[in-house]
């Protein structure tokens, strides 16, 4: 693992695909929302290289309808979308039972940084400039993941320390 800290705090990971797997081992299901067909094309083939599914759409809405249909694993979305900022995304997310524990990690342009709080403060797994590191998207993924699972393990469970550690989000 590769220590140098982004502009966001998180840090550069260089991992092989064998080396992240899902908690349970099983493929990952992340719906990516972003209006640019560059930016989701980039990353969709980086979080394939993980084994993911990942299933795109351009406006916070389909991805929304699609986080209620298809019982994803991760949402990746971008922070300015055509029809909804990712924190109002995030709230119409977090209002159903069912996705309140649903990860997800917020993309977001280089010149909207001063947004990170608000980001976190909403529970993101991540926040990442664009363009995003696939990597990065991924490991914030697992390690949410990783953190859902705990929260429902026993108290007396112990957790695990298959993932590395990285900087805080």
């Amino acid at each position: 693992m590769n220590g140098n800290l982004s502009p966001f705090g998180a840090s550069s990971l260089h991992v092989q695909p064998s080396d992240a797997a899902a908690p349970n081992g099983s493929r990952l299901t992340i719906i990516l929302a972003d209006n640019d067909p560059a930016t989701r094309r980039s990353l969709a083939e980086s979080l394939s290289r993980f084994h993911c599914l990942v299933l795109e759409y351009s406006t916070g809405v389909e991805a929304l309808e699609a986080a209620a249909c298809e019982e994803p694993d991760a949402l990746v979305l971008s922070t300015r979308l055509p029809d909804t900022d990712g924190l109002s995304a995030i709230a119409d997310l977090r209002s159903t039972p069912e996705a309140t524990t649903l990860p997800v990690v917020a993309l977001a342009p280089a010149a909207a940084i001063e947004e990170r709080d608000e980001y976190l403060a909403a529970g993101v797994a991540g926040f990442f400039a664009k363009p995003a590191s696939g990597t990065e998207v991924h490991w914030a993924i697992l390690r949410a993941l990783q953190g859902n699972l705990q929260q429902t393990a026993s108290p007396a469970a112990e957790p695990e320390a298959d993932l590395p550690e990285a900087a805080s989000f």
